[in-house]
């Protein structure tokens, strides 16, 4: 059998604007840290769980999956992965970036009942602005980092 087989496991983050970048990213990877030690226990058994107790559990809206992904080899052969077509997603929206190829590599998949194609893209302009931003500025409070206006698809400098 291949694949990549993994329990979702849910981070529950408190974020103020005016913290930093450093910041934010101290919390969440202090948080990563905390949750490492339960993902053995998958998330539908969490779920049933808090059912069972009454609560709602939380709905999954985004899964950010950041992976360092070397190309997969047998032997000397190197194989080159299928970029993957979902008949219907499992959740609304996935962020992947790997970061060895960070510029061409990166993508999303989502539901296009959920979101306008038009607005992942512009969504995905803004996101990589602010990313530059945060990463050219990763001690100014958040809601002070200037964000440039990303460049309007099909202009210079859009993907």
């Amino acid at each position: 059998m291949f694949g990549f087989f993994s329990n979702v496991v849910t981070l529950r983050l408190r974020l103020a604007p005016d913290m930093t970048f450093r910041e934010v990213l101290a919390r969440v990877r202090a948080c990563v840290i905390d949750t490492s030690a339960h993902t053995d226990f998958p998330y539908e058994r969490l779920c049933d769980e808090l059912r069972s107790k009454g609560i709602v559990p939380p709905e999954i809206r985004l899964i950010f999956n950041p992976v360092d992904r070397l190309p997969p080899r047998i032997s000397e052969l190197e194989l080159t992965l299928l970029r993957r077509r979902y008949e219907a997603m499992p959740w609304g929206f996935t962020i992947g970036l790997d970061r060895r190829h960070e510029g061409s590599e990166c993508g999303v998949a989502f539901d296009a009942r959920i979101h306008d194609p038009v607005g992942v893209h512009g969504f995905l302009d803004r996101f990589r602005a602010l990313a530059a931003e945060v990463g050219a500025h990763p001690d100014e409070p958040l809601d002070a980092v200037p964000v440039r206006a990303a460049p309007e698809p099909g202009r210079p400098g859009s993907p």
